[in-house]
């Protein structure tokens, strides 16, 4: 890495003490990495505010600028010609989470899908000291990713444009592979490139969210553990984001909730990890689970939906406790959700975390996939 001068070892070590108590995690090679790789390197251009700000000179960066990059947040690099986003980077807490997550120890080999800019590949290589491959679809997007690894100092990082469904078999096995995008399933092909004791940890898209989960192969067949926390990534593009009999309905965002509707309380108000942890079970027990962002009910973060399939309608379950039914069989609705909020405390409130899967191969129109078969809690 390229030196820097104490102001901003400073910013870096506020910053790694910040994302580590945020993420909860006690993980001094983790928090190591978010000190020594400098972040403010990576990005050309930054959006604040609403305004984007082009980064000229990397060396003489504005405190201001400073401020926003070593802080908590995502950082937009791109967006389309309409003004909508295309590519982030992770939230940081949550990238030190799937670090933490991933158990790296030195000279591992990873491989992670959905390169960014670099700067999740940079952290993992600062942990494991090995050779990263960076794989990503977009041929613009792997330019910026080696440019800003160029100015970091980054030499351990190959950034590769590749279709992700296929990983990278010349540079395999890998002990790792982190997908930074929302998946539906593992293509066969990693789990062909993975050592026998290696791990996949990727965004799996269950009842409209991206819960973190981790795949490892035991006896030879791939078993799922949801590690948690509820995330919201964007989504892959192509095969690995294929529908299939049994996914869930994708989320969406509409207008305000159909009225006139039933609102009725089904239980007391949950905090947000509550709320996420019965959100998991209803998904896991209900295949037509989503998630919905209503103009006036929960904009922000979402809602558990039940959507009706045949007739339209939908219940929206608030943090609240609050359920907001419409359509022809809201009584229906009301039904299953009241049953499954009843699971889940019979069940002793399970977290995320206690959820595990068999495997099984789903044969989409485009390639298969390798998904969660049915979700027990442990």
């Amino acid at each position: 890495m390229t030196s820097r001068p104490a102001s901003l070892d400073q910013w870096l070590s506020s910053y790694a003490a910040k994302v580590a108590a945020a993420a909860e995690i006690d993980d001094a090679a983790v928090v190591a990495a978010l000190a020594t790789v400098p972040r403010h390197r990576f990005p050309r251009r930054l959006l604040v505010d609403g305004e984007w700000h082009a980064v000229t000179d990397h060396d003489r960066f504005p405190d201001e600028l400073l401020a926003v990059i070593y802080d908590d947040n995502p950082l937009a690099f791109k967006l389309d010609h309409a003004g909508r986003l295309l590519s982030s980077t992770t939230l940081p807490s949550l990238l030190a989470t799937m670090l933490h997550a991933l158990r790296l120890e030195p000279g591992m080999r990873v491989l992670e899908v959905g390169s960014g800019i670099g700067y999740n590949a940079a952290l993992i290589h600062a942990v494991t000291g090995a050779e990263v491959v960076a794989l990503d679809l977009q041929p613009d997007v792997v330019a910026d990713a080696r440019a800003a690894l160029r100015r970091a100092g980054c030499t351990g990082v190959t950034a590769v444009v590749g279709d992700g469904y296929l990983g990278h078999p010349e540079r395999g096995p890998f002990d790792r592979i982190v997908a930074s995008c929302g998946i539906r399933g593992v293509p066969p092909a990693w789990l062909e490139q993975l050592k026998p004791s290696g791990m996949v940890l990727a965004p799996f898209a269950h009842g409209g969210a991206h819960p973190l989960v981790r795949v490892e192969c035991r006896a030879g067949a791939p078993h799922a553990t949801a590690i948690g926390p509820w995330t919201d990534f964007m989504t892959a593009g192509g095969a690995l984001y294929q529908e299939f009999p049994g996914a869930h309905p994708e989320r969406f965002t509409i207008g305000p909730f159909p009225r006139p509707g039933l609102v009725k309380r089904v239980l007391p108000s949950l905090d947000w990890k509550e709320y996420t942890d019965l959100w998991f079970l209803m998904a896991a027990e209900g295949p037509a689970m989503t998630q919905a962002r209503f103009a006036d009910v929960d904009p922000a973060q979402g809602t558990a939906t039940l959507i009706d399939r045949q007739e339209g309608g939908a219940l929206c379950l608030q943090r609240t406790g609050l359920a907001h039914v419409h359509g022809p069989h809201a009584d229906q609705l009301l039904e299953i959700v009241v049953g499954l909020v009843r699971n889940w405390l019979d069940a002793g409130r399970p977290k995320i975390a206690d959820w595990r899967a068999s495997m099984r191969m789903v044969n989409p129109s485009v390639g298969p996939l390798v998904i969660p078969s049915r979700w027990m809690c442990a």
